[in-house]
């Protein structure tokens, strides 16, 4: 026998041991367990790779928690992968995930229904899911279910303990549409996704999920995407990373997001976009912003070292809290107003504001001048302090209220100002009387007054004192408004009114 014809079934048998790719049938799908579903009738095993061909449909209908499904999965143009509802699915993808079609996991519907897409490639380089032109990932679980339970599950399993990440990327004409889903170690990365719905196919709404130990979100360049109502939690010994990263997202919601460290930092924002009523705990830092029109209100942060990080910003910061932080609030070449933000340090080695090259303006906020350390030089632009600290002036009246009465506020000691130009620190002078008091905060008339600051050259600057005067309308047309008391004020750190939406008065003042 020739030494050909010994080497010929040799070949035939090593080709059998070789991973092969099954295609779907072409011809609609079906179940993925069903051997009609696929070319040549052979389910795919752990060492195949499985291809959903264009305009199939495969329904996942295992439970393969404990052996791998296939060795990687690919789906082609139009083409789906639904799971099953009815019972516990458990895909389980040695490999890579790359698909133009579909995945829909929909476990809404029946709180018994449990559904897992797990990543399990001993090659961390392969353990990723990749969202090409037109696909999209659309995932439900079933909402409130006790126990912080999740039946819709994105999983990467740890060989390298303590975690291992994998990773969902989609880069433009993709859709991803998550809701009430638990990502274990899977980061969601995403860049320039259009969610404003101009553009068909695009859509980037992220509700409602549990992202645990490494999990994270990171978007780039995407309008208009939605951050809402998910919780972020670290594992101890998670490397530092940031839990939820959003760079040039012009218009991104950020939501009502629960963050509890530890992380790197809570929210990393860029640019133009909102972050409201989000809690961030016991990260290096809570926030950091950078870049212009920045708006955060509602927040509250706690138990970081840096509350609230601001660089190269310009924008506000209103309402919320930040609590047991070491230092609250860091400027960096920054142009920020601060309103209504409660500060509660109580350690005495806390700061409450550091500034470098930074100007700041306060108002209602509870930071004491004390407080604010500022190093390096000002802001370049000349009419700038390093901080400038407003008061709102709520004034009571008792006695006899006169009906269209006023009340009147002026610098009392103030150098001559050019004819016609207004009184530069008071706001909405003279203001009305409305029953017997002057408008409340969130009014847009409500008086406002400088209190103290620090000047460009670092120094403190005390709060002026103020003349209050209480006017009843001109017996005449043409006439002056009547006197009926004058009183002078000086804010004081008393005035700082801590629930916006039932404030105390000021100042109370009886008409004789």
């Amino acid at each position: 026998m020739k030494f050909y014809q010994l080497l010929i079934p040799v070949l035939i048998f090593n080709s059998a041991l070789i991973a092969g790719e099954i295609h779907s049938n072409g011809l609609g799908g079906g179940p993925w367990s069903d051997s009609n579903t696929w070319n040549g009738k052979k389910v795919p095993t752990a060492t195949d790779t499985a291809v959903i061909s264009t305009r199939d449909t495969v329904v996942f209908d295992r439970d393969d928690s404990d052996k791998a499904t296939c060795d990687s999965l690919y789906i082609d143009p139009n083409g789906a992968l639904i799971f099953k509802a009815g019972g516990k699915r458990v895909l389980n993808v040695a490999g890579v995930i790359e698909t133009y079609g579909t995945i829909k996991m929909d476990a809404s519907g029946d709180e018994k229904d449990y559904m897992e897409l797990k990543m399990s490639s001993s090659d961390l380089q392969n353990r990723f899911i990749r969202l090409l032109k037109g696909s999209s990932l659309a995932v439900a679980g079933h909402a409130d279910l006790p126990d912080n339970r999740y039946n819709a599950v994105f999983n990467s399993v740890v060989i390298n303990p303590p975690y291992t990440t994998s990773t969902i990327q989609a880069s433009g004409q993709a859709m991803i549409d998550l809701h009430n889903a638990q990502f274990n170690n899977v980061m969601i990365l995403a860049e320039s996704i259009d969610n404003t719905g101009s553009k068909p196919n695009e859509r980037l709404n992220i509700l409602q999920n549990s992202f645990r130990e490494t999990a994270v979100i990171s978007l780039s360049g995407c309008d208009t995407p939605t951050v809402l109502k998910n919780t972020f939690t670290g594992h101890p010994t998670s490397p530092p990373t940031c839990a939820l990263l959003v760079q040039n997202c012009p218009l991104a919601d950020i939501r009502e997001n629960k963050i509890v460290g530890p992380y790197e930092t809570g929210i990393n924002a860029y640019g133009e976009c909102t972050a409201t009523r989000n809690s961030v705990e016991k990260c290096n830092v809570g926030i950091i912003w950078r870049g212009p029109n920045g708006t955060m209100k509602n927040n509250t942060v706690s138990e970081c070292t840096y509350g609230i990080q601001l660089s190269s910003m310009t924008g506000s910061i209103e309402e919320g809290t930040i609590a047991k932080c070491k230092t609250a609030v860091y400027a960096n070449g920054s142009i920020t107003q601060m309103t209504s933000v409660n500060v509660d340090n109580p350690d005495a080695k806390s700061v409450g504001m550091e500034l470098l090259a930074s100007s700041m303006t306060l108002l209602n906020c509870n930071i004491k001048q004390s407080q604010v350390k500022v190093t390096g030089s000002p802001r370049p632009e000349p009419e700038m302090p390093w901080v400038q600290s407003m008061d709102y002036v709520i004034v009571k009246l008792k006695g006899t209220i006169p009906s269209a009465a006023q009340v009147d506020i002026k610098t009392t000691k103030l150098g001559k100002l050019p004819e016609g130009a207004a009184d530069p620190n008071v706001r909405n002078s003279p203001a009305p009387v409305r029953g017997d008091m002057t408008p409340l905060p969130g009014s847009f008339v409500c008086l406002l007054v400088n209190s103290w600051g620090i000047g460009r050259d670092g120094k403190p600057v005390a709060a002026p004192d103020y003349t209050l005067s209480v006017l009843a309308p001109a017996a005449a047309a043409n006439a002056a408004p009547k006197l009926l008391k004058t009183q002078t004020i000086r804010p004081v750190d008393t005035w700082y009114c801590a629930d916006v939406s039932n404030p105390k008065p000021t100042v109370e003042i009886t008409i004789p």
